[in-house]
């Protein structure tokens, strides 16, 4: 799998998103990248 990733998504760090009509935590934010990211180097799937 081809995962595409630069410290500069970083960049895009969004405190709510609108959901339902209601501002929510972000789904896609660092933390849950960070967990990805950790998770593919350590199945080393890292490429």
């Amino acid at each position: 799998m081809k995962t595409i990733f630069s410290e500069q998504h970083r960049l895009r760090d969004a405190k709510t998103e609108l959901y339902g009509g209601e501002l929510v935590q972000p789904f896609e934010r660092l933390s849950r990248a960070d967990i990805i990211i950790k998770a593919l180097v350590e199945s080393g799937l890292d490429e």
